[in-house]
């Protein structure tokens, strides 16, 4: 690009921060995520450099550079208003934060903002690809609006050539829920158990999870008497391993794992970030003209997108076999795709339609092989039967409906004197012929499922 055009982009694209920069900087209830540190919340306001939240103790500083992400509590009354108030939280460098934001504008419709946004990310990075695209589609979007206001229309495209034409839909966002399932899911169940900030929910009127666990053992045909003393006597994290090796995920909504485990921790911060280098910087997969796949929009820190970016890895297929091989991590398609092609790649990504894609790994001798080769051995084997509620998108190979078991037969219960057991612990619940008989059934048993 010569010195002129490159001049030009940054000049239309610091229009949109001076444009910015003449409008308020609005308070508002949102909380906030240091790097480093706990979160804090109230009243949110920004300066150029710093964020600034002020509650009832007082009022704190931090460097944009150093907030990893910030959610409003209160719902803006407007997308502008929402808008500017994302704005002024990004770090005014901070290309991938401001497309994000533009991806934001796209599923909004505002592409009158959404103008202003890609310039500023052109201002910043005139070689990002995926602005260029979203800056023709917001100009052609303005174009057709303007038609419209004009009373001059176009004629609707056939059902089949759209379909051809807009690419892959965004895939929807795991839910809180599914997030939660996941962290337990991948949880190692094997060596030391790993430090994890846990807490077991104990519904009011019900025994703690620990003990009814300890009666499952208890009832089985080779008590565990280690894992008993654990349940007795060890740490939250010891606790847990010992409840997901005897019960699988049987108790989830018992469950509540704060932060990420090490194998989502490294995915995150690592693995991820390589992955979003070479597919969505190339334009492959990380816009509507995506083919085979699309990953989710937003910032890669967020869980949401993290999460649903994980699952979509772990599901997907090529012609090269699975993207991720748990069985022989080695020959995960993901390798191949991130190393250069040559005659010792064999799983080489395919030839992109446009531009020229570059590598994320220099070679298997690259220190980043070893993180996500290492990042692949770390995941479960083998592979979970993730019982999710996603709503998995039509791209996207959706797992087996798992075979339906034999019942078990049902074990006398645990329940102590004064103390209850929810249902989904295995209390069950009185015919109507035994009503009459004034007899209950005598509370099931059974195990859970293991991942």
């Amino acid at each position: 690009m010569s010195r002129a055009s490159r001049t030009a982009w940054i000049v239309a694209g610091l229009g949109l921060g001076l444009w910015l920069g003449a409008l308020p900087t609005l308070a508002d209830l949102a909380k906030v995520y240091p790097k480093k540190g706990s979160p804090l919340r109230g009243e949110v306001t920004a300066t150029a450099t710093e964020i600034i939240i002020r509650n009832a103790a007082g009022e704190v500083r931090l460097k944009k550079a150093d907030v990893e992400r910030v959610e409003w509590v209160s719902a803006a009354q407007t997308v502008d208003e929402d808008f500017l108030r994302r704005f002024n939280v990004l770090v005014a460098d901070d290309a991938e934060g401001h497309y994000a934001l533009a991806e934001w504008l796209r599923v909004k419709n505002r592409f009158d903002l959404l103008k202003k946004q890609c310039n500023y990310v052109l201002g910043l990075d005139p070689d990002h690809r995926n602005a260029k695209l979203l800056l023709e589609l917001a100009q052609r979007e303005l174009v057709k609006q303007a038609n419209v206001a004009a009373g001059v229309g176009e004629p609707e495209k056939p059902q089949e050539e759209a379909a051809k034409t807009d690419g892959l839909p965004a895939p929807p966002l795991l839910s809180e829920r599914d997030i939660k399932r996941l962290k337990l899911y991948e949880y190692p169940l094997d060596g030391p158990a790993e430090k994890v900030h846990v807490r077991f929910v104990k519904k009011k009127g019900y025994a703690d999870l620990e003990r009814v666990v300890r009666a499952e053992i208890g009832r089985s045909d080779d008590p565990d008497h280690h894992a008993d003393r654990i349940l007795q006597r060890g740490q939250p994290h010891e606790k847990l391993q010992v409840i997901l090796r005897a019960t699988g995920v049987k108790y989830a909504d018992q469950i509540e794992i704060r932060g990420d485990t090490e194998v989502f921790k490294t995915f995150k911060r690592r693995v991820l970030p390589l992955v979003t280098k070479g597919c969505t910087k190339s334009g492959c997969h990380g816009t509507r003209a995506a083919q085979l796949f699309r990953l989710p929009s937003g910032p890669r820190t967020k869980d949401d997108v993290a999460y649903t970016s994980f699952l979509i890895l772990d599901r997907l297929e090529t012609r090269h076999g699975p993207l991720i091989d748990r069985d022989l991590p080695g020959n995960s398609a993901l390798l191949g795709f991130l190393l250069p092609a040559d005659e010792d790649n064999d799983q080489a990504h395919p030839p992109v339609e446009k531009g020229r894609l570059v590598p994320v790994l220099k070679g298997m001798r690259d220190p980043n092989f070893r993180v996500v080769l290492d990042w692949l051995n770390s995941l479960n084997v083998p592979h979970p039967e993730y019982e999710l509620e996603y709503k998995y998108p039509d791209w996207l190979k959706k797992p087996a409906p798992p075979e339906e078991q034999p019942a078990e037969e049902a074990k006398p219960g645990d329940e102590e004197q004064g103390e209850k057991k929810p249902p989904e612990q295995g209390a069950g619940e009185p015919s109507e012929k035994e009503k009459e008989k004034g007899k209950p059934e005598e509370p099931g048993g059974g195990g859970g499922e293991k991942p």
